[in-house]
């Protein structure tokens, strides 16, 4: 249930974060990850699909637009992987991803590897809560939140390195 949930998130308009918190919180740290990954690269399917439908056709744009373009199709999985570690929405990347006609590998492995870091800390925050909601009883695991924060200063990190073997090319 939660897979398709997320699959179908995009056209639900359910904010990708939340699904992916209730993960770390409903199925821990273990089973977490592999769960959420899964649901991920299939919502990011389905967004890269809808805008390509919606895309009839590749268009070619000119000037500098076209030279960053072109440098996105250039290197497809470099600037997924950049922009998930980025934090950027998926539905954004997969959007544009769709839109300009990205070859679909090298999207989906961006998606999978870049996207597998953010998952990653959603689950481990998601999984530091324990307890039971409805009777205010709510725990919080600090040692989980540090490991959520060493996380996200290795993807940004990463993030930073991969944008500075992929700079767009001056006029």
């Amino acid at each position: 249930v939660y897979i398709i949930l997320y699959t179908l998130r995009p056209l639900l308009l359910i904010p990708g974060t939340v699904l992916i918190l209730t993960a770390g919180v409903a199925y821990g740290l273990p089973y977490g990850i592999p769960v959420t990954i899964i649901a991920n690269m299939a919502s990011a399917i389905v967004t890269y699909h809808i805008a390509r439908w919606f895309m009839s056709q590749r268009v070619e744009i000119y000037g500098r637009r076209g030279q960053l373009i072109s440098l996105l199709r250039n290197n497809p999985f470099e600037t997924i992987v950049t922009m998930q570690l980025s934090y950027i929405s998926l539905d954004l990347t997969s959007s544009l991803a769709g839109i300009l006609y990205l070859p679909f590998r090298p999207f989906l492995l961006g998606v999978f590897v870049g996207g597998s870091v953010g998952n990653t800390l959603g689950v481990v925050i998601g999984s530091s809560f324990d307890g039971n909601l409805s009777s205010g009883q709510i725990n919080i695991q600090p040692e989980m939140l540090a490991l959520s924060a060493c996380i996200l200063a290795l993807s940004l990190s990463l993030a930073t390195l991969l944008r500075r073997y992929t700079q767009i090319p001056k006029e």
